[in-house]
């Protein structure tokens, strides 16, 4: 699917219903590009094009009411670093750690799982 929009309100809803096997933004096109859709098509996945993957990301972000500092969390939680060690990676104490990763654990898993769960659909919504 090939589009000039890039608004959440128009490829949120087309991701959603029409579940392309490849999306590219007019603006994101060149040849490289081409080629990585067609590969990546080819092998049976599907390709959006970098700003599609971009808005997707925000929209989830918005969606999900997710601030910079816990995209750190989840990107420390995808590192491996321990709760107990992130304060010495983000300047707030280990309750505000911990509850900051409760709310994430809420809205990604609805409070079921553990950290490598909480990494996992934190990936599928291309968060990480």
């Amino acid at each position: 699917m090939l589009t000039k929009h890039s608004e959440p309100a128009i490829v949120t809803p087309a991701l959603q219903e029409i579940n392309p096997e490849g999306f590219i933004l007019k603006n994101d096109i060149n040849a490289a590009t081409l080629v990585a859709a067609y590969q990546a098509i080819m092998m049976g996945a599907t390709f959006c094009s970098s700003t599609i993957t971009k808005v997707q990301k925000e929209s989830a972000i918005d969606r999900l009411n997710l601030d910079a500092i816990d995209c750190q969390i989840l990107t420390l939680l995808d590192k491996k670093i321990t709760t107990k060690d992130m304060p010495n990676h983000i300047d707030l104490c280990l309750n505000a750690i911990e509850k900051r990763k409760t709310n994430i654990k809420n809205q990604l898993l609805k409070d079921k799982g553990n950290n490598a769960a909480i990494v996992t659909a934190a990936k599928k919504l291309e968060l990480l």
